[in-house]
């Protein structure tokens, strides 16, 4: 991927001075809630209708509600819970939310074979190299049923409780995967559509930890769709972006910058789903690219090897 030196600085200029609970304001009737790893947003105004925007992991559900009543009521309650995808760091306390609340859950169509138990996200690639690709070892994709309550996104393009919002399709990290877009303040709420911190390379994420990155590497099925989806989104010309890994970047030079990346953009180097995506339909997946090859066993039988000299050799250093 092109490093983020070659981007223009996004510096976080968004104050944080209203917080209701742990929820920041980052644009008028928009609150962030920083949440690991996925965050979630409240949209809305205190009075009026109201959405919740992803749910993050299982377990945040207490957060979320306690955020909302701070904001807007302890009696009131959204029009539905909205999610950018079905992944489990997104869509993880969808449930439990859209139960307390009696709400819909509204995501879209291509989304729902994941989160209703028909059908499995593609495998997680930990071939993508870099600090994710090792974690991605251990992670994989958690089952949801939300059939109870899930909906598909309504095809009039009015969204209850998002007044003033659109639906923007950003597939290729998941099937169907969609950004929701406030054109007349120009605030995109982009899911893993992209990142505000890069974690593919453990140095940038070091030496810059707020700059716009491409979508996680390790559960990115199409790249190619990936790209023209930043590129859709670089058309928006957002001023403020909230993403679900990384803090919300607010700043008059971030279009420019978000245009330079997605025309600059390219995917890992390695990994399952480079050469070729996994293909889905309504139903779910319909073919996964074969595994690539692996360097991880490679590397640690090296560096077993080398492990077991160094210590024949101090042993034997020692012993003469």
């Amino acid at each position: 991927m092109r490093s983020s030196a070659e981007l223009p600085d996004q510096k976080p200029e968004i104050g944080y001075a209203t917080q209701y609970g742990n929820a920041r304001t980052i644009a008028p009737g928009v609150l962030w809630l920083p949440m690991y790893p996925g965050h979630g947003y409240l949209v809305g105004e205190s009075g009026g209708p109201w959405a919740v925007v992803d749910t993050g992991i299982p377990g945040q559900s207490e957060r979320i509600i306690s955020a909302a009543k701070a904001r807007f009521g302890k009696d009131s309650r959204p029009e539905g819970v909205y999610l950018t995808h079905g992944h489990y760091d997104h869509a993880g306390s969808a449930l439990a939310l859209a139960a307390y609340w009696d709400v819909p859950i509204y995501i879209h169509k291509m989304e729902l074979p994941y989160v209703t138990g028909k059908a499995v996200y593609p495998p997680i690639d930990p071939t993508v190299g870099g600090p994710i690709g090792l974690v991605s070892y251990v992670a994989k994709h958690w089952p949801l049923d939300l059939r109870d309550y899930v909906r598909p996104l309504p095809e009039t393009g009015a969204l209850p409780g998002m007044t003033g919002w659109e639906v923007v399709p950003t597939p290729g990290h998941a099937p169907g995967h969609v950004s929701y877009f406030r054109k007349r303040d120009r605030v995109l709420l982009a899911g893993d559509a992209l990142m505000t911190v890069r974690l593919d390379h453990l140095w940038d994420a070091l030496r810059r930890p707020h700059q716009l990155a491409p979508p996680p590497p390790a559960s990115t099925i199409d790249w190619i769709m990936a790209r023209k989806s930043l590129q859709r989104l670089a058309e928006l010309q957002p001023r403020t972006i909230g993403a679900g890994h990384g803090i919300p970047l607010s700043d008059n030079n971030l279009p420019m910058s978000l245009e330079s990346m997605a025309i600059h953009f390219n995917p890992p180097f390695s990994g399952r789903y480079i050469c070729e995506p996994a293909l889905t339909d309504e139903n779910g997946v319909t073919y996964i690219p074969p595994k690539t090859a692996d360097p991880l066993p490679k590397i640690v039988a090296i560096l077993g090897v080398a492990a077991i000299a160094s210590l024949y050799y101090l042993r034997k250093k020692r012993n003469s």
